[in-house]
């Protein structure tokens, strides 16, 4: 079995995430949240060629929550399931977004 990154190294940047990936992307122009939002349209796009709508989403790798809005406007799913490895950015999930359909 691979070994791990130790999550408590993501644990240690989750309250400053966004400023760091701001910085990264700062050559861009762009935000994370343009970003995200195109990730998540494209998979739309991409997921709308198979002619049906999920039930359930899960954002595996979810971070902070940078995808979450954008994942319920775009699919509408009945339940958005986040999941990642850092405890402390799924607390950040869970005190950001208060939508009984998303789950952590």
């Amino acid at each position: 079995m691979p070994e791990f990154a130790d999550r408590t190294a993501f644990d240690d940047v989750s309250s400053n995430y966004e400023e760091l990936l701001s910085k990264g992307l700062s050559l861009s122009g762009e935000t994370s949240n343009y970003f995200a939002e195109k990730r998540v349209n494209h998979s739309k796009a991409e997921y709308s060629k198979l002619g049906n709508n999920p039930g359930c989403i899960m954002d595996y790798g979810c971070g902070t929550g940078g995808s979450i809005k954008h994942l319920f406007d775009a699919f509408t799913p009945n339940q958005l399931i986040a999941a990642d490895v850092s405890i402390e950015s799924l607390k950040l999930v869970e005190d950001n977004f208060s939508n009984p359909k998303l789950k952590h």
